[in-house]
């Protein structure tokens, strides 16, 4: 009994020492990141099988008056909005309210060209309905919609890209019809539509749609990035496009959301598919997305299902392992800010245990690389330990943050302002080969 007994001590000790590591990894990674990238504020959650296992916060949510980011700093989502509204609508298919193949003209007036648009195809991107532009923006801004029937004169008179189920279309414009018709059948509006069949189901306490002028306690101040630092982004009256990009949220609610959504809380077993799986054209290809969820695969090959969202001075991501249990979530407070798969996934491999964190995985020299970035490019990488440099990378001077084992690869973790560089690489004769990429290996990478 008391050999088990330091068994489990040993055991227990050892798992909290590669916590620890991880960790301290991570934080090193986004601390040097939110520079590099000029992002002010940036907060991040990651769970494991429905449990917390990191939850941080960096940089400030409000830069002029320094006020620290947190873990329930209040963040614009832009399209991660999307997978409410998709949640919402799989739970009405469920419960027999509405029908995938219902036609939209059942529920909301809309032109004879799209009266042949379905329900489904909204949802899954395959309506034909076009994606509203930036441009589009201040012209909207002039009303604020009570219903959301009343805002779709900005595009349903707009001839079709696709004749509805032919072609994958993403489009905003899309889900803010899709939300109509739910608004309309519900007869209530979207927004407590989605407070009650999403956000108080699973205790979402810090999502809400954001109210143009509205003042609450926690929201990050936005920005823009400026050659003098960040300017304010002021935002917009979103109440025309709440299904597609309205919401704030933080991501520890996101993830919270994500877990929900494996574990069938949102919507039952039997009908996760038509979130989860991908779904088809009518000529039977795949489209690469479920009703809301992008679905795709790692540079493992494993399933991931994810979105991504961008408003006025805002980014957030939402990246999911449906095998792995694994949810992480990251939210920014800059437009445009560099977060996204490649991001995501990066951090994930330290939580999902890919990566062996030790000194001495490649020796501490200079070397010489030549790879390619439009055009062929060669320069220098420098390494010092764990860390080192990249001199010559089109991007400028690259700072390398990890250097780690990857299976049978050893894996560089670098930082530029365009997103985190992964290069993969194994050892030669003479050197080093592989190839480098955002989130998988796709150019080539040589270095002696």
């Amino acid at each position: 009994m008391k050999k088990i007994y330091l068994l489990l001590m040993v055991t227990v000790s050892v798992a909290q020492s590669q916590n620890k590591q991880i960790d301290q990894s991570v934080t090193k990674l986004l601390n040097s990141y939110i520079t590099v990238a000029n992002i002010p504020g940036l907060s991040i959650c990651v769970s494991m099988n429905d449990k917390i296992v990191y939850n941080n916060a960096f940089g400030y949510s409000d830069v002029n008056n320094k006020i620290q980011a947190t873990d329930s700093s209040l963040y614009r989502i832009g399209s991660v909005t999307k997978l409410f509204t998709s949640a919402a609508f799989t739970k009405l298919i469920e419960g027999g309210a509405l029908k995938e193949n219902d036609y939209i003209s059942r529920y909301v007036n809309v032109p004879s060209a799209l009266q042949v648009i379905k329900l489904g195809q909204l949802a899954a991107n395959t309506s034909g309905i076009r994606h509203y532009g930036t441009h589009e923006i201040s012209s909207q801004n002039e009303a604020t919609h009570k219903k959301l029937e009343t805002a779709l004169g900005h595009f349903i008179n707009d001839s079709l890209l696709a004749y509805p189920g032919s072609k994958y279309v993403y489009s905003s414009y899309g889900y803010v019809l899709l939300g109509a018709a739910i608004e309309n059948q519900q007869q209530k509006s979207f927004n407590k539509v989605i407070d009650s069949l999403v956000s108080k189901p699973i205790q979402m306490r810090h999502t809400c749609p954001e109210l143009l002028g509205q003042k609450m306690p926690g929201k990050s101040m936005f920005y823009y990035p400026s050659k003098t630092g960040f300017s304010l982004a002021a935002g917009e009256d979103y109440s025309y496009k709440w299904p597609a990009g309205g919401y704030l949220s933080t991501p520890k609610d996101l993830v919270k959301f994500g877990n929900a959504i494996l574990n069938e809380k949102v919507v039952s077993k039997n009908y996760l598919p038509l979130l989860l799986d991908q779904q088809k054209t009518s000529d039977g290809k795949e489209t690469g997305a479920g009703f809301g969820f992008k679905i795709g695969t790692d540079s493992k090959g494993r399933k991931v299902i994810f979105h991504g969202g961008e408003s006025e001075g805002a980014r957030a991501f939402l990246l999911i392992y449906p095998e792995e249990k694994l949810v992480i979530s990251i939210c920014a407070n800059v437009f445009r800010a560099p977060i996204s798969e490649g991001e995501a996934e990066t951090i994930a491999g330290y939580f999902l245990n890919d990566y062996v964190i030790e000194k001495g995985i490649l020796p501490s020299k200079p070397f010489k690389f030549m790879t390619k970035n439009n055009g062929n490019m060669e320069g220098d990488l420098i390494v010092d330990g764990k860390k080192g440099i990249i001199v010559g990378f089109s991007r400028g001077e690259i700072p390398i943050l990890d250097i780690v084992k990857d299976k049978n690869e050893i894996r560089i973790i670098a930082l530029s302002n365009s997103g985190i560089i992964n290069i993969w690489l194994t050892p030669e004769k003479e050197g080093y080969k592989g190839k480098w990429g955002h989130d998988k290996p796709t150019t080539d990478f040589k270095m002696m």
